[in-house]
């Protein structure tokens, strides 16, 4: 499949349970929202599904968040299909999301985990890092921690 032009087009939440259901095979649960939640955040107009397609057929997709206050995107999960995966597409797609942001852009957030010290995903861990950084990115080092579904929560 030849990945020298992607189309990027914005889907609705009519579009949820497709996406949901590659989001369930492409990352590990516990990095998972609940689906509710991303009702929730498809619902605000800032949250956006995102599709990479050659000739109308789906290669990936991305969820954003459009800050209101900065001119930057987070980008929550992005994902190319098994099929086209190491042909291009990702760095084609993450090349294009910038490229359509408004003047002033300054720039992505990305959050990947920190590698595990040994294990089957390190592997896997390691390589979304360094495609991360082939395309710029630049590590801030900010230690925190997010709430996932594995960890328990206070009310």
């Amino acid at each position: 499949m030849e990945n020298n032009e992607i189309e990027i087009s914005e889907g609705n939440l009519s579009e949820l349970r497709d996406v949901y259901q590659r989001l369930s095979a492409d990352f590990p649960a516990n990095e998972l929202k609940d689906y509710s939640h991303f009702q929730l955040l498809l619902a605000n107009e800032k949250y956006k599904l995102l599709w990479a397609k050659q000739q109308e057929e789906i290669v990936g997709y991305a969820l954003i968040y459009q800050f209101e206050h900065i001119p930057a995107l987070w980008l929550d999960y992005m994902a190319i299909d098994q099929h086209c995966r190491n042909t291009g597409y990702g760095s084609l797609f993450f090349q294009k999301m910038i490229q359509s942001r408004q003047d002033g852009f300054i720039g992505t957030f990305v959050e990947v985990e920190i590698p595990e010290e040994d294990g089957d995903s390190r592997v896997q861990q390691l390589r979304r890092i360094n495609f991360y950084e082939r395309l710029g990115a630049r590590r801030l080092n900010i230690p925190y921690k997010l709430p996932t579904n594995d960890l328990p929560r206070k009310c």
